[in-house]
């Protein structure tokens, strides 16, 4: 604001704002931090104007100044909550981010709902809702906050500890590029079918998602470039996405992993503390100046793959570990840079180091508690990668 204008000495000192338009206000209002940005609304008018139509809703316990320490009650938050968007005009939220404090609960949920319908309006592009991880109540997100066109502008979504059945969003999410669900309680036929019908989607992250049995993810899903799957109830993981170039799993179970005919992969991580190795990535071995070991679970090639890291559990490795398995996904990593598989820091004992100095080849392994049949493996596994850099 411009300094105070002075009159004479019988007149009240006044504050006058310089003339902006109306939309650098916002602007300037919408870089404010929450907390700073409702100050600033108690003593500017303009401030004032563009506090009622804010772009930027990041409300959780940290945009209201409050630490970890801070005893807030699930009332007490949710008043400020509830005063913020009782006096906002309820247009123009581009991002809406919802972080709830640990101790709320079910009494509360129908507040949500209210808050989710009055500022889920045309034009977000945002959209994080965050449930207490150790709240037991059930929680539904209502899919009708995005219907109605209402969900046209949204490009991420960002769900957790919720049950989410998005069949009623089928065609309403066709601008949806990060979809984000951690602890998300979906069935695995209702994801396949929100996948199919979100032709924009470039990054997939699922976490804890435990109904999640099988992951198909359609061909047409061309500008699919990220997904990760972590510690998820899957047996089966299927992507004709064409262009994917990264893939992350993490979990505990057997699962078969097909990535069909992703030949732009460039970083593939895999991590299980149960390997055995039905997770195939059905990474093809054709290679046509090359001699690897022959095996029939390949069926595409991956070009562009130039890192690739392969994490196993103490148990996973002395127990089920298949180098046989890891014989044909190095066959068809053509320029293929680095590579590590890394066994639990326990039992890493030695690392063995070989090929060009242009090229990174490293191979973690433990000595005690290996059987003699998966030492004979690692050596062959040591022996074909010499053999292979040549």
């Amino acid at each position: 604001a411009s300094p105070c204008q002075q009159g004479d000495t019988t007149q009240t000192e006044q504050c006058s704002e310089p003339y902006l338009p109306e939309d650098i206000w916002h602007h300037i209002h919408s870089l404010m931090p929450l907390k700073d940005a409702a100050r600033a609304a108690c003593v500017s008018q303009s401030f004032l104007s563009s506090w009622r139509c804010r772009s930027n809703l990041v409300l959780s316990r940290e945009s209201f100044g409050l630490g970890q320490g801070d005893k807030e009650t699930a009332r007490d938050f949710r008043r400020k909550i509830d005063h913020i968007l009782r006096n906002h005009s309820g247009t123009g939220v581009r991002k809406l981010n919802l972080w709830l404090v640990p101790n709320y609960n079910a009494k509360n949920c129908g507040y949500v709902d209210k808050w989710l319908e009055k500022a889920v309006t045309p034009g977000i592009e945002e959209l994080t809702l965050s449930m207490p991880i150790n709240n037991k109540s059930k929680y539904e997100f209502p899919c009708t906050v995005l219907s109605n066109g209402r969900g046209d502008s949204l490009r991420c979504l960002c769900l957790t500890n919720c049950s989410f059945h998005p069949i009623a969003l089928l065609g309403c999410l066709r601008s949806l590029t990060k979809l984000e669900l951690f602890m998300v309680r979906i069935p695995g036929d209702e994801l396949c079918c929100l996948l199919s019908s979100s032709s924009a989607l470039e990054w997939l992250s699922l976490r804890y998602c435990s109904k999640v049995n099988c992951l198909k993810i359609p061909c047409h899903l061309q500008h699919l470039r990220h997904v990760k799957v972590e510690d998820c109830s899957m047996r089966m993981i299927e992507s004709k996405a064409p262009n994917l170039s990264s893939f992350q799993f993490k979990g505990d179970l057997k699962v078969q992993v097909s990535l069909g005919k992703a030949l732009q992969v460039k970083s593939l991580y895999m991590r299980s503390t149960v390997f055995g190795c039905d997770t195939r990535a059905e990474l093809a071995s054709s290679m046509p100046s090359r001699e690897v070991v022959n095996s029939p679970i390949v069926s595409s090639k991956l070009t562009d793959l130039k890192s690739m890291i392969i994490c196993l559990g103490e148990m996973a490795f002395c127990l089920s570990f298949d180098c046989q398995s890891m014989f044909s996904i190095l066959g068809a990593s053509l320029t293929l840079e680095t590579f590590i598989s890394r066994v639990s820091d326990e039992l890493m004992q030695h690392a063995l180091v070989f090929g060009d100095p242009s090229r990174s080849w490293m191979l973690d392994m433990s000595g005690g508690g290996v059987s003699p049949l998966n030492k004979s493996l690692i050596k062959l596994a040591c022996h074909i990668l010499r053999a292979w850099l040549i």
